[in-house]
């Protein structure tokens, strides 16, 4: 079972092109911050990324302890995508910008 399910929301979608299905991925707490990947998998690695960057722009401390919650949440679905063998599922591979 997959922790923190409730806390990192995925959703399907499609590629740029709309040929390929990919995969949504953001925290409840800032749906603004998305991932948009071949792979929950390399989606989830690529949100921890964006939450990171946006962490750097965060004006106070309780931002960042907001921001540094969610980035714990997402690192801890991501192990639990490793635990459960999901994280090596394949890419987009679509070729789109």
């Amino acid at each position: 079972m997959l922790h923190n399910k409730d806390r990192v929301v995925v959703e399907d979608g499609f590629c740029t092109q709309r040929t390929v299905p990919t995969k949504q991925v953001h925290h409840r707490n800032f749906p603004e911050i998305r991932a948009e990947c071949g792979s929950v998998a390399e989606g989830t690695v690529h949100l921890v990324s964006q939450l990171s960057l946006y962490r750097e722009g965060a004006q106070n401390a309780w931002h960042c302890e907001l921001i540094d919650g969610a980035i714990a949440d997402v690192a801890e679905f991501l192990a639990a995508l490793d635990a459960t063998g999901q994280a090596a599922e394949t890419d987009c591979g679509c070729g789109g910008p």
